[in-house]
């Protein structure tokens, strides 16, 4: 039912459910089917890293029989404090115009689509962050050491986080 409607499960951790959702993506753009493809893993884990790396399952899925690809329209979404939910700290979002990743490589492709998308999340901190990095530091030896504070609050929020998938690979 959910692939009817253009939701592709996949289990990170099985190879046979990461390959097959490759084919599901393609068959059901070729029906007319959008897809919105969330390629950067779970939680980035780094200080000062911005994002994550991307899967490239979504320039694979994109490329069409005869090489060329269906668009891709990057989605960014930004909170100030992920902690605080609500009218006071809306989610500021930027839906970017169509790239079309015709005659890049895989790599290119992923890591264009990755840095367009992180220049438009550095755009959206430094129009709606409320945070100085004095501010977050406070209290703190390292940007390092309240990074990983902050992690463990994230991590408190899920239900269920699975270490094991955090990175892309």
């Amino acid at each position: 039912l959910s692939a009817k409607n253009g939701v592709i499960m996949v289990n990170r951790k099985v190879d046979k459910s990461k390959s097959s959702s490759i084919e599901k993506g393609k068959y059901a753009l070729a029906n007319g089917t959008s897809l919105m493809i969330c390629p950067e893993g779970v939680w980035n884990k780094k200080p000062n890293g911005g994002m994550l790396d991307f899967w490239s399952g979504f320039y694979r899925i994109a490329q069409k029989e005869d090489g060329t690809f269906y668009p891709i329209i990057p989605i960014v979404h930004y909170i100030s404090n992920t902690h605080k939910p609500g009218k006071e700290n809306p989610i500021h979002t930027i839906v970017d115009d169509p790239i079309i990743l015709d005659g890049m490589s895989q790599k290119e492709g992923v890591e264009y689509v990755r840095t367009r998308m992180l220049s438009w999340y550095w755009k959206l901190i430094e129009k709606y962050g409320k945070t100085t990095r004095k501010e977050l530091l406070d209290g703190y030896d390292s940007s390092t050491e309240a990074w990983e504070d902050e992690l463990k609050e994230r991590v408190k929020t899920a239900d269920k986080y699975d270490l094991e998938i955090g990175r892309a690979s």
